[in-house]
C-alpha cells in the first residue's frame, strides 16, 4: 500500500493548480471569466446524492421574476429565499433584478451542497466530492462525466473511469475524513486536494446575497425568517413523491413570516422553456392560499393546497 499512496514534498511534484477545467470555471477572480457553455457544461454533470443534477442555464426565470416583481410586499428590508440554487445564476439575476427595481432586499441562497473537494489525480484526472466523499462528477482529459457515468462515457472511458475510481478508494481510506494540504502520490500521480464552492463566484462574493447549505426534507433553523421563499424546478414530481414534497413545503412554511410568500415554478423541458408557477400566501388559518398563477400555474398546486400546518 505505500508505494500506491504516499506523502512527497512539493518540491518535486510539478502540478499545475489550474489544469483542472473544474477549477477554471469556479475559481472566484480569475482575470478571464469561463463561457456559459462551459459553466452550463459543468453544472449538468454535477448529480447530487439524491439524484438531482445542477442544470443551469441564464435567464431562464426572466418571466418569473418580472411575474413575482408584482406581488412582493413592502418591508424593508425584504428578506428572501431562495432553494435548490444549484448554480445560483438564476439567484444571482434575480437579485439583481430586485435591485434595479428599487427593492431594499437581502437574498439567502440555499443549497444541498455547497462545499465541495477538487481531488485531482496529476492532470488528466479530477474529481468532484460532495462533503459525505460522495463523487459529484468526474473529469477526465478536460471532459466533465457524471456519476454514476452515461453509457456514453462508459464506452469511451472505461479504462480512466476505472483508474480514478481505484485512485478514489485509496485516498479515501487514508485521508477521506480529514483531508490533507499534502501533495501525494496515488497509484504514481501527483495528487492535491482543493475546497471548492459549487456556485458561480460572482454570488458567493454578492454584498447582498448569503450563500448557506440546507436540506429541504429537514429544517434549516431559519424559522420565520423570510417573506418571499422560491422554489424553482425543485417541487416536482420528477425528483419526488407527494410524500416528500409535503413535508419539503411544510418546512418552507415554517421559514416564512405570516402572510409569506411561497413561490413554486417549473421549467418545461421542451423547446419552448415555457415556466409554469403558482405563488401562494401563507394564511392564518395554517393554510397556503393561492395569490397568482403563471401560464396555468404549478403541477403541485393542489397538493399545496390541501396541506395543513
Amino acid at each position: 500500500m505505500s508505494e500506491l499512496l504516499h506523502a512527497v514534498p512539493s518540491s518535486q511534484v510539478q502540478l499545475t493548480p489550474c489544469t483542472s477545467r473544474v477549477a477554471e470555471v469556479l475559481a472566484a477572480g480569475r482575470a478571464v471569466q469561463a463561457s456559459e457553455a462551459l459553466v452550463s457544461s459543468l453544472f449538468d454533470s454535477l448529480r447530487l446524492k439524491n439524484g438531482v443534477y445542477k442544470t443551469t442555464s441564464s435567464h431562464r426565470l426572466d418571466d418569473v421574476n418580472t411575474w413575482v416583481s408584482n406581488y412582493l410586499p413592502a418591508a424593508s428590508p425584504l428578506n428572501v429565499l431562495d432553494v435548490a440554487i444549484s448554480s445560483g445564476t438564476s439567484t444571482l439575476e434575480w437579485v439583481d433584478s430586485l435591485v434595479e427595481s428599487g427593492f431594499d432586499c437581502w437574498m439567502t441562497g440555499m443549497d444541498l451542497t455547497i462545499d465541495a473537494l477538487l481531488v485531482s489525480f496529476g492532470d488528466r484526472l479530477h474529481a468532484v466530492l460532495d462533503r459525505t466523499r460522495w463523487p459529484l462528477m468526474f473529469e477526465i482529459d478536460g471532459q466533465f462525466v457524471p456519476n454514476p457515468p452515461r453509457k456514453k462515457h462508459l464506452l469511451k472511458y472505461f479504462i480512466p473511469l476505472t483508474r480514478i475510481k481505484w485512485a478514489l478508494r485509496l485516498w479515501s481510506g487514508k485521508y477521506g475524513k480529514h483531508g490533507t494540504s499534502e501533495i501525494l502520490r496515488v497509484l504514481g500521480m501527483p495528487t492535491i486536494t482543493r475546497d471548492i464552492n459549487l456556485v458561480i463566484p460572482r454570488l458567493m462574493g454578492h454584498p447582498r446575497v448569503t450563500v448557506r447549505e440546507g436540506d429541504l426534507l429537514s429544517g434549516s433553523g431559519l424559522e420565520g425568517a423570510f417573506q418571499v421563499i422560491r422554489a424553482a424546478n425543485i417541487l416536482n414530481r420528477k425528483y419526488f413523491d407527494n410524500a416528500a414534497i409535503i413535508r419539503m413545503v411544510r418546512n418552507l412554511a415554517h421559514q416564512l413570516t405570516q402572510d409569506g410568500l411561497l413561490v413554486v415554478c417549473r421549467t418545461d423541458l421542451d423547446e419552448q422553456r415555457v415556466n409554469r408557477g403558482t405563488i401562494f400566501r401563507l394564511g392564518e388559518a395554517g393554510r397556503f392560499l393561492p395569490v397568482s398563477q403563471l401560464n396555468g400555474g404549478s403541477e403541485v398546486e393542489e397538493l399545496i393546497l390541501d396541506i395543513q400546518f
